[in-house]
């Protein structure tokens, strides 16, 4: 007998499921992704979540998984429900994620911008446990400087130069 079984729950705030691909080893297994719980609509090569249908499997045979392949925040878990079981949660290690997310770094195009001499101080977020830099590009090199809390004076007193560069935001290397 099969029973369906549910990947995922929206219930639940630790839950990082985000969706997933069944992989029945057919050459086209990864083109169609099946979207959490959270998602109401279907698209082009996506589904939207229902349970997942477990193949029925002879008691004699009882050794064929079915191979997924889950796209998912590290940071949370999953959860499979059955309706005859109890609810399977399993999660991640931190040591097998945590050195590649204190590691990430959000990037952002910034230009024109109006700087005086020097690295641009453009008003910024505060962001606790995260500092701000400037990148840039002189000559063929980048440049990176740490973006100056902004001035209450605007940059129009010479010399004013036009710059075009990135803000890029990371974990502060002194935070723990």
């Amino acid at each position: 007998m099969a029973f369906p079984v549910r990947l995922g729950d929206i219930g639940s705030h630790d839950d990082g499921l985000v969706g997933y691909f069944i992989n029945d080893g057919s050459p086209s297994a990864y083109r169609t992704f099946f979207a959490a719980t959270a998602s109401a609509t279907s698209g082009p090569g996506v589904v939207a979540a229902r349970p997942l249908r477990v193949r029925p499997v002879a008691v004699t045979d009882p050794a064929q998984p079915i191979a997924l392949t889950m796209l998912l925040d590290p940071r949370g878990s999953v959860h499979a429900t059955s309706g005859i079981l109890p609810v399977k949660e399993i999660a991640l290690p931190a040591s097998m994620y945590a050195d590649a997310l204190n590691s990430l770094r959000v990037t952002f195009l910034t230009t024109p911008l109006l700087a005086g001499e020097g690295t641009p101080a453009p008003a910024l977020p505060r962001e606790p446990g995260y500092v701000w830099s400037w990148l840039e590009r002189v000559d063929s090199a980048w440049v990176r400087g740490a973006v100056p809390q902004p001035s209450t004076r605007p940059p129009l007193v010479p010399p004013v130069r036009i710059v075009e560069g990135w803000l890029q935001l990371q974990k502060d290397p002194n935070t723990p």
